[in-house]
């Protein structure tokens, strides 16, 4: 809605549905008033009312009172069918939210903008989950809402007619219906006291941990949310809460930030150790790749660029060090990440006679700015993950003729991650504590390679057996709280399938040019029924002195 000029109101009763739009392009002047929210999303400062571009009169906030009210379809609760609620003029019951749950609201002015803003009695609540804990808490205030529902059905059921026919046309509940769903309301409540009475969770124990968190935490918009959620319905706000926790771990469980990364390089590395050499010989390489990480039903890009210097220092040993850059973007439901990344590594190879024995070791750190979706707000943090990983590979070379050879091979592959602890901002803003994971990987696969007069040619399949899979939990609490909540990830091990291909082409002697492409694909022990997928293509130089 959009008010040209002034607008003015006295001993009016506004009332606002849903996720609503209010401006008022000249000031708003409002007395004497009640405003009410039905339904509508929250924000830090609380839920959304109207904005005047000149400002309110300095008194709105005390000459003015403000409702939040929770509604609920009688059909609905009666638990109709859509095709048998048509048949009725659905009855909507709204309660006024005011002074239950420990909730109270007032309007708030920031700025141009007006809010309705919730106050919770923390120490309320807190005093009741040390007394008697979460669960019995939260019955309790249940007890409080199905109280209020009765007696709004109880008026109702009085006000009603008597039974109808049932025909074409809509009709309203009669005094059987509200009857009906009176007693089965009564049965919710004899079911609360039950579950007091044998001190049963009030949802789960991770839900649970989450409402009592973020009750006692200083994010009240929020917490004053989940409380409503929870008391007047099936807590699928901390029940958000408990499945992008569980992605977050399995986020660090997974590496997915540097599955690319280490893809690109392992191929890279591999050309470099497949040229042949001679004794002394030196050579600096760069190359340029991009790929995609490919999540679930995400696609997100990585681009990068690799720097490295290796010396050929025998016929047996060649060893060399590299330095990478990459833009990594990584999304998964409600989890979203954009780093900067930055890898620093060493490889080698040692050979006797048909013999070749590869080690790769690196570090990675990668300064990450996350967003996480959760209830319909942004939640954003930014910290430095570490990775550090080692591999190991044998293999021994067949040469078949004619310039081509097959090598078999096995590898060991080690990795480790942490993420520091770190404070988010926003509605659900969380303190989360750090988190690390280490895994071991087996490797089995072969090498085919085709030299030809200016190059050579080569194709490695392997699989991959991901072992010995171990990460943290998610340990976390919502800012300002002392009470937190654990939420595992699935720490599954995975089996990958890979394949790298490339191609060496000598422009002279001393420089030649790498094009390579290479995949990764999960094939078994997906976490959540997730695919994981991950694409990258190189294009690089070489020069040897």
């Amino acid at each position: 809605m959009l008010v040209k000029g002034d607008f003015t109101a006295n001993d009016a009763n506004l009332e606002f549905y849903g996720n609503h739009g209010f401006h008022i392009t000249g000031t708003a002047i409002i007395r004497n008033s009640n405003f009410s929210a039905s339904n509508a999303p929250i924000s830090e400062n609380g839920i959304f009312l109207l904005s005047a571009d000149k400002g309110f009169n300095k008194d709105i906030e005390l000459t003015n009172t403000a409702n939040v009210f929770k509604e609920f379809s009688t059909a609905q609760l009666l638990g109709l069918s859509a095709e048998e609620a048509k048949k009725y003029n659905d009855a909507i019951v709204k309660i006024n939210l005011e002074n239950k749950l420990g909730i109270n609201y007032s309007l708030k002015a920031v700025g141009n903008t007006l809010y309705i803003n919730a106050k919770v009695d923390k120490n309320g609540w807190k005093s009741a989950i040390k007394r008697e804990g979460i669960a019995a808490a939260l019955r309790t205030a249940q007890k409080e809402i199905l109280t209020a529902m009765i007696a709004e059905y109880e008026k109702l059921a009085a006000e009603a007619t008597g039974p109808k026919p049932r025909n074409n046309k809509k009709q309203d509940f009669t005094g059987l219906d509200y009857n009906h769903l009176i007693s089965q309301l009564n049965a919710k409540l004899d079911a609360i006291e039950s579950g007091i009475a044998n001190k049963t969770t009030a949802f789960n124990y991770q839900v649970d941990a989450v409402l009592a968190s973020v009750i006692s935490s200083n994010k009240e918009q929020a917490a004053a949310s989940a409380i409503v959620d929870a008391i007047t319905g099936n807590a699928q706000q901390a029940k958000n809460v408990v499945n992008s926790a569980r992605e977050s771990a399995n986020n660090s469980n997974r590496q997915g930030a540097i599955q690319v990364i280490n893809l690109a390089n392992e191929m890279a590395i591999a050309t470099r150790m497949m040229q042949p050499r001679s004794q002394g010989e030196n050579s600096v390489w760069a190359n340029a790749f991009g790929g995609v990480n490919m999540i679930g039903s995400e696609n997100d890009s990585v681009f990068g660029t690799s720097i490295g210097i290796d010396r050929q220092f025998s016929d047996a040993i060649l060893a060399g060090a590299y330095l990478t850059y990459a833009d990594s973007k990584l999304n998964y439901n409600s989890v979203s990440q954009d780093a900067d990344n930055l890898q620093i590594g060493a490889y080698s190879r040692i050979k006797n006679n048909n013999h070749e024995f590869d080690i790769k070791a690196y570090a990675q750190f990668s300064w990450t700015n996350q967003e996480r979706l959760l209830n319909g707000t942004s939640n954003k943090s930014d910290y430095t993950q570490t990775f550090f990983g080692a591999s190991g590979t044998y293999g021994y070379v067949f040469d078949m003729g004619n310039e081509f050879a097959i090598k078999p091979l096995i590898g060991l592959n080690l990795y480790y991650s942490n993420t520091p602890d770190y404070t988010e901002t926003g509605v659900w803003a969380q303190h989360v504590q750090s988190m690390t994971s280490f895994t071991a990987s087996a490797e089995l696969g072969a090498e085919f390679r085709k030299s030809f007069e200016n190059g050579f040619f080569y194709i490695t399949p392997k699989v991959e057996q991901f072992f010995a899979t171990s990460g943290d939990d998610y340990h976390a609490r919502f800012v300002g709280s002392d009470m937190s909540f654990n939420v595992a990830g699935a720490e599954k091990d995975k089996t990958f399938g890979k394949i790298l291909v490339g191609s060496n082409i000598n422009i002279t002697n001393s420089l030649s040019l790498d094009l390579s492409i290479g995949a990764k694909q999960i094939l078994a022990g997906k976490e959540d029924d997730t695919d994981e997928t991950y694409l990258t293509g190189n294009i690089g130089l070489k020069y040897s002195f």
